[in-house]
C-alpha cells in the first residue's frame, strides 16, 4: 500500500539530498533493524506500497528539523550521507509496525560481485539453499524458498524455478544486490502485503537518483582468482571453453538530478562477470545394509533395524567422481528514469532491468555400481569389499542459460496531506533454455572387486580394485538411456497492476487511519522439453582414453573423448526415439494464473500505541495444460489437456506496535497467509533428468506432479521486543513466532534402480498440518570505537523447531520433528573496522545453518539431508587518492565445502563437493 505519510512541501523545496532526508525522518518507510551492512542514505521519501501503514509512537516533529539541518550544513559527502542514514535505519525499527529487517546496500562496504542471495545472509532468520557452494535460494525462518514472495518496488518478480521446473522461489543468484539500495524482509502480515507468503516477503527497494545530491559516479574493475581447476580438455563438449583459474568483472553506478529545480532524476547500473566454477564431486547415491555373514537385506526401502540379523553398518552401492568444468558470464542492468516536481503533489518514475546468467558446463563422472545379488565381504565399520556389477563413464555438456528481465512503473499523488493515492503496474518476465548433451557408456566386467575405506565421516572411499586391467579392458557399449540431446525451454511472465490509498496513516497521525486497494496478477509459464536418443551395438573403447580421473584413490578410469566420439561416431548413430516414447511430452506443461484481490485495513493511533487490523480477500484461479495418458501413464500425446481450479480465502491480520519508555518497543501480530502450490507440481505429468544442477546429489530424478494439490494456509503468531541504547545506534531485538500450517505439501521421495541407476523418485503431497515455532535474537552496535578506531558490530541467532506428519507410499503415517528446509540453527554475523587510515575498512562476516532435510523418504533410511554449512568472507579496502580505492576480497576464507547424507537424522555421508575458494583485486572509482 503507499506510503500514507503526509506529504513533505518544505522538503519538495529543498535539492536532492535535503529533501530526501527531510521525508525520510517524517514520512519514512516502516524499514526494519537493519542489518545493516553498510548504511546507505533511505532510497525513497514515502513508504512503499506493500509497507503495513505504521505511526510514530512518541516521536516528535522536530527530528524532522534536526535531520535536515544536518543535511543542509556543509557539503553533502558520501561519509555525512552514510551518518545519517545508519541513524535513521535503526530510528525507522522504532516506527515499524510490523517485525520487518533490513539489509542497506553501498558499494564500499558490500562485497563487489556480491549477488541478493549473498547480501541476505546477513539478516536474522535467513538461511541459503546452496548451488555449488553459493546461495541460490533463501529460506526465512525455516520456511522453504517456494512460500516466500519477492518483489520489485512491490511488484512480483517472475520465476521458472530450478531450470524450468515449475516452482516459486526466485534464484537471488540471477539478480545482483546492486540493483537496489536497501532490501526490505516482512516477516509480520499485514492486509496491504501480498497474500502469499508463509516464510516471508523480500522487497527489493530500488535505487533513486535522489539518494544523493547531484551526481554520482561508480566504476568497479576486478580480477577474480578460484583455486578449482579440472584439466579434461578432451572432454569437453560442443563449443566448450574453459577459464581455468581465472576471471573478470566490472561495474557501472551512474545517477544524476536534472532540470531547473532538479525535479528529473536518472539512474543506470550495469555489470558483467566472467569465472570459472569448476569443482569435483564425489558420491555414494544407494546405500545397502547387509547381515552379519554378509547377506544383503535392503536398500533403506525397509528399516535395516527391522530386520534380523543386520550388522549395524552401512555398505556403499556405487562409487561415483564428477569433474564439472564450468564457466559463467552474467550481465545485465537497470535503468530508472524519475520526475519529482517541486511544487506539485506527484512522483512517477519507470524502471527497466533485465540479467542474464549464462552458465556453460561440461561433466564426466564415473560410476562403479554394485548389485544386491552380491555379498558383502569382510567388513568392518572401517571398510569392506564389494563385488562390481557394472562401470558407467558419462559425459554431459549443458548450457544454461537463465535470463530475468522486466518493466515497473509508478506514479503517487498526494491528494492532500494526510491522503495518497498510489498506482504501480509492471511486467517481469524469466526465460531458461538449454540443450543438453549426454553419452554415457557401460561395461559388465567379471570378477572385479573393490575395496573401500571409510573417512572420519563415514564416507566409503575406494581405495584398491582387484583387476585394474578391466577398468579399460571391458567391452563398453553405449548406454541408450543415456545416448540424447535434449533442448529445454522455460518461460513465465506476469503482469501485476496494484493501486493503494491511504487516509491518516502517517508515522505524525493520530486517531483513525484507513488505507484499502486492489491488485491483479497475471502468471502464464511452460515448459518444453524434447529428447532425440541415439543407438548402436558397436562396442565403443576406441572413443575412450585414459583419463587422470580418481574414483576414490583409484586411478586408470578412462574418460570419453568427446571430440572424436561427436565426429566419428554420432554421425553414424541410428536413432532410438521409439524407445522412448513419452520423452518428449511428459515433462511439457502450461499454467496460467489470475490472482485478484482487494483488502482494507483501519488503524487506530495514540501516542504511546498503534493497533491496526485488516482483511484481505484473495480470488485465485487457474488453467493448467497438462500431458494427456489415456492408459493411465503407459503412453502420453502431444495434446495438452485442460484442467481448471481455483480458491477463494478471506485473510484476516492484527497488527500492535507499544512504547514501553523511550528506548523499548513491543510489537504483536496475529495473520494467516497463503502457500500456493508451484505450478509445475500441478501442470506437470513427469519429468526425467540427469543434470545435477536441479539437486545438490548426483542422482537422476523423476519428478511426477499432482494436480489434486491445495494451497496451503498458515495461522501466523508473532512476538517482538525491541531495546535501543548508545544513541540509537545500538539494538536488541528478540522475536518469538508461531505457525500452523494447513494442508502442507511435502515431496514423498522413493527410489527406483533403472538399468544399475538409481533414480529418485519424488511426488508432492498434501498432508493435514505442519507446525514452526521459534526465536529470533538480533544484536548490533554501530560507532563503537577505541582512539581514532571505529568498529561495527552485527550478530544473530535463529532457533526453530518443527513438526509436520505425512503418509508414505504404503498408506502409513509417519512423524518428523522438522519441516522441509528448515535448519534447527541458523547464525550470521559481521563486523567493520573503520580505520583512519585512508578510509580503510576491514569487513569480515561469517554464516553458519544446521542440517536440513530437503526430502522426505518413504523410510527415515531414505530421508536426504545438507549438512551442517558454515563459511567466512572476508574484505578489505583503502583509498589510493582522492576518488580511487583498491578493495581485496576472499570469499569462502577457510575453504568450507558443502557436503550431503542420508539416514536417520542424516546419519550416512553421501556426498562431498570441492569448489575450492574464490579471491577478487578491485580498482575503484567512486
Amino acid at each position: 500500500m503507499p506510503d500514507a505519510a503526509p506529504a513533505c512541501p518544505k522538503a519538495r523545496r529543498r535539492r536532492a539530498l535535503g529533501a530526501c532526508l527531510v521525508c525520510t525522518a517524517v514520512g519514512a518507510s516502516s524499514a526494519a533493524l537493519a542489518v545493516d551492512r553498510s548504511p546507505a542514505p533511505p532510497t525513497d521519501t514515502t513508504r512503499r506500497p506493500d509497507d503495513t501503514a505504521t505511526t510514530a509512537v512518541g516521536g516528535s516533529p522536530t527530528d524532522a528539523d534536526a535531520v535536515a539541518a544536518k543535511a543542509d550544513k556543509g557539503p553533502n559527502t558520501l561519509e555525512t550521507v552514510k551518518a545519517i542514514a545508519a541513524h535513521e535505519v535503526i530510528e525507522q525499527k522504532k516506527r515499524a509496525a510490523v517485525v520487518k529487517d533490513s539489509v542497506i546496500y553501498d558499494e564500499m562496504d558490500s562485497y563487489g560481485d556480491e549477488t541478493l542471495a549473498e547480501s541476505l545472509m546477513a539478516a536474522p532468520g535467513i538461511s541459503a539453499v546452496e548451488d555449488a557452494g553459493e546461495p541460490r535460494f533463501v529460506t526465512i525462518r525455516g520456511i522453504q524458498p517456494n512460500l516466500n514472495f519477492t518483489s520489485l518496488d512491490g511488484i512480483a518478480i517472475a520465476s521458472v524455478g530450478n531450470s524450468g521446473s515449475g516452482e516459486r522461489m526466485n534464484n537471488l543468484q540471477l539478480i545482483p544486490s546492486d540493483i537496489g539500495t536497501r532490501t526490505d524482509i516482512y516477516k509480520t502480515f499485514g492486509a496491504q502485503q501480498a497474500p502469499d507468503a508463509i516464510g516471508g516477503i523480500i522487497d527489493i527497494v530500488s535505487r533513486s537518483a535522489f539518494d544523493r545530491a547531484g551526481r554520482y559516479v561508480f566504476a568497479d574493475a576486478a580480477g577474480i582468482y578460484s583455486t578449482a581447476s579440472t584439466d579434461v580438455q578432451r572432454s569437453a563438449g560442443g563449443n566448450h571453453k574453459t577459464l581455468g583459474h581465472y576471471g573478470k568483472s566490472a561495474k557501472l553506478v551512474f545517477s544524476e538530478t536534472f532540470g531547473a529545480d532538479d525535479q528529473f532524476g536518472i539512474v543506470a547500473v550495469g555489470r558483467y562477470q566472467q569465472r570459472s566454477r569448476n569443482s569435483v564431486k564425489r558420491w555414494v547415491e544407494s546405500n545397502y545394509f547387509f547381515d552379519a555373514a554378509g547377506n544383503y537385506l535392503t536398500d533403506g526401502s525397509t528399516g535395516p533395524d527391522t530386520l534380523p540379523g543386520w550388522n549395524g553398518l552401512r555398505a556403499p552401492g556405487n562409487f561415483s567422481t564428477g569433474t564439472y568444468t564450468n564457466y559463467i558470464t552474467n550481465f545485465g542492468g537497470s535503468l530508472k528514469l524519475e520526475w519529482r516536481p517541486v511544487d506539485a503533489p506527484y512522483l512517477a518514475s519507470l524502471l527497466m532491468y533485465g540479467y542474464r546468467f549464462y552458465e556453460n558446463s561440461t561433466m564426466n563422472k564415473t560410476d562403479l555400481y554394485s548389485n544386491a545379488k552380491f555379498d558383502i565381504q569382510d567388513q568392518t565399520a572401517d571398510g569392506g569389499t564389494t563385488q562390481i556389477n557394472s562401470i558407467y563413464i558419462k559425459n554431459r555438456h549443458d548450457r544454461w542459460d537463465r535470463a530475468n528481465f522486466g518493466a515497473i512503473a509508478s506514479f503517487d499523488w498526494d491528494i492532500d496531506e494526510a491522503s495518497r493515492l498510489s498506482l504501480r503496474a509492471g511486467h517481469t518476465q524469466e526465460t531458461f533454455d538449454n540443450t543438453q548433451v549426454y553419452w554415457g557408456v557401460r561395461a559388465y566386467p567379471t570378477g572385479l572387486f573393490v575395496d573401500y575405506a571409510n573417512d572420519d565421516h563415514g564416507f566409503p572411499n575406494a581405495i584398491a580394485v582387484s583387476d585394474p586391467r578391466l577398468l579399460l579392458g571391458s567391452a563398453y557399449k553405449l548406454n541408450p538411456a543415456q545416448a540424447y540431446v535434449s533442448p529445454r525451454d522455460a518461460q513465465e511472465r506476469i503482469e501485476h497492476l496494484r493501486l493503494d490509498f491511504t487516509h491518516n496513516t502517517g508515522d505524525e497521525a493520530r486517531g483513525f487511519g484507513l488505507a484499502s486497494g486492489a491488485e491483479y496478477r497475471h502468471l502464464n509459464i511452460w515448459q518444453d522439453v524434447d529428447f532425440t536418443y541415439y543407438t548402436t551395438k558397436d562396442t565403443l573403447n576406441a572413443y575412450l582414453y585414459p583419463g587422470a580421473t580418481l574414483v576414490g584413490t583409484v586411478p586408470g578410469f578412462p574418460l570419453i573423448d568427446n571430440a572424436k566420439l561427436t565426429d566419428g561416431l554420432v554421425p553414424r548413430l541410428a536413432n532410438n526415439d521409439k524407445a522412448y516414447p513419452n520423452a518428449d511430452f511428459s515433462s511439457d506443461y502450461k499454467y496460467v494464473e489470475d490472482i485478484a484481490d482487494a483488502y482494507v485495513s483501519a488503524q487506530y493511533a495514540w501516542d504511546r500505541a498503534l493497533l491496526l487490523g485488516g482483511l484481505r480477500y484473495d480470488h485465485t484461479r487457474f488453467d493448467a495444460f497438462s500431458p494427456y495418458s489415456d492408459d493411465g501413464g503407459t503412453t502420453y500425446t502431444a495434446d495438452l489437456r485442460k484442467s481448471k481450479g481455483g480458491y477463494s480465502n478471506l485473510l484476516p491480520s492484527l497488527n500492535a506496535l507499544f512504547k514501553l519508555g523511550e528506548r523499548q518497543r513491543l510489537r504483536f501480530s496475529v495473520s494467516q497467509t497463503l502457500g500456493r502450490p508451484t505450478p509445475g507440481n500441478v501442470a506437470q505429468a513427469s519429468s526425467t533428468s540427469c543434470a545435477e544442477d536441479e539437486d545438490g546429489g548426483g542422482y537422476c530424478t523423476i519428478r511426477r506432479g499432482n494436480p489434486q494439490l491445495h494451497p496451503r494456509k498458515s495461522t501466523n503468531l508473532d512476538l517482538a521486543w525491541d531495546l535501543y541504547f548508545n544513541g540509537n545506534n545500538g539494538i536488541v531485538s528478540l522475536a518469538l513466532f508461531d505457525k500452523t500450517i494447513k494442508d502442507d505439501i511435502y515431496t514423498l521421495t522413493t527410489y527406483q534402480v533403472l538399468d544399475d541407476v538409481t533414480y529418485k523418485v519424488t511426488q508432492p503431497m498434501n498432508t493435514d498440518e505442519s507446525t514452526l515455532h521459534g526465536a529470533e535474537l538480533a544484536l548490533a552496535n554501530r560507532a563503537l570505537r577505541w582512539g581514532d578506531q571505529r568498529f561495527d558490530l552485527y550478530v544473530n541467532a535463529t532457533r526453530l523447531f518443527g513438526k509436520t506428519e505425512y503418509v508414505t507410499s504404503d498408506g502409513q503415517p509417519r512423524a518428523l520433528d522438522r519441516l522441509l528446509y528448515q535448519p534447527d540453527w541458523s547464525l550470521n554475523g559481521s563486523a567493520i573496522w573503520r580505520m583512519p587510515w585512508h578510509n580503510a575498512q576491514l569487513r569480515v562476516s561469517g554464516n553458519y545453518r544446521s542440517k536440513m532435510l530437503v526430502d522426505f523418504g518413504d523410510t527415515t533410511w531414505l530421508d536426504s539431508y545438507y549438512d551442517p554449512y558454515m563459511t567466512f568472507n572476508l574484505g578489505f579496502s583503502h583509498r589510493v587518492s582522492k576518488h580511487v580505492s583498491f578493495k581485496y576480497e576472499a570469499k569462502n576464507l577457510f575453504n568450507t565445502q558443502p557436503t550431503y547424507s542420508m539416514g536417520p537424522g542424516g546419519r550416512y555421508r553421501t556426498e562431498i563437493d570441492d569448489y575450492g575458494r574464490f579471491f577478487y583485486f578491485h580498482i575503484i572509482y567512486q
